[in-house]
């Protein structure tokens, strides 16, 4: 497994101190996950998903997001943020939104539920006292490594 890079503040950002973390080079064989992390993300919640993730059972590459709670207060002005949250709703990539990082969801337009009106399941909710429930069911959506009935051309967000 390759060697996890050191999170790196983004220079063009000076007021920002969201940093993307994930393997230095990732190759197919790889398990992945990138962060979106900023001051007062609750890191409660990704060492429970990394744990989760890391526990011998077999999980599909990741190639998913991982809102944590406390990201909205410090990620939501950002216009970049926005703008990779919508790119990977419509690349139809699993979402995992906890705690008050559910207010991201309403900042980028992102819809809670499908176009027909059923649940999403490549997006996962789930509330901050209640993490180990969401990391299960987004575990299961990642089994699925796009969830395409999300999919709309012109796209919804």
């Amino acid at each position: 497994m390759a060697k996890a890079k050191e999170p790196k503040k983004d220079p063009a950002a000076p007021n920002s101190r969201a940093t993307v973390s994930g393997p230095a080079r990732p190759s197919a064989s790889d398990e992945s996950l990138d962060d979106l992390v900023a001051d007062g993300v609750d890191n409660a919640a990704l060492d429970a998903l990394r744990e989760r993730l890391t526990s011998g059972e077999a999980v599909p590459r990741l190639v998913a997001v991982v809102l944590p709670p406390g990201v909205s207060r410090a990620l939501a002005s950002d216009g970049r943020v926005v703008e990779f949250l919508k790119d990977q709703y419509r690349h139809c990539k699993p979402l995992l939104v906890l705690g008050d990082a559910r207010l991201l969801l309403e900042k980028t337009g992102i819809p809670e539920a499908l176009p027909s009106g059923a649940a999403d399941p490549g997006l996962v909710i789930g509330a901050e006292n209640d993490v180990n429930a969401a990391i299960e069911d987004f575990v299961t959506a990642l089994g699925k490594h796009r969830h395409f009935e999300r999919e709309t051309d012109p796209p919804r967000v």
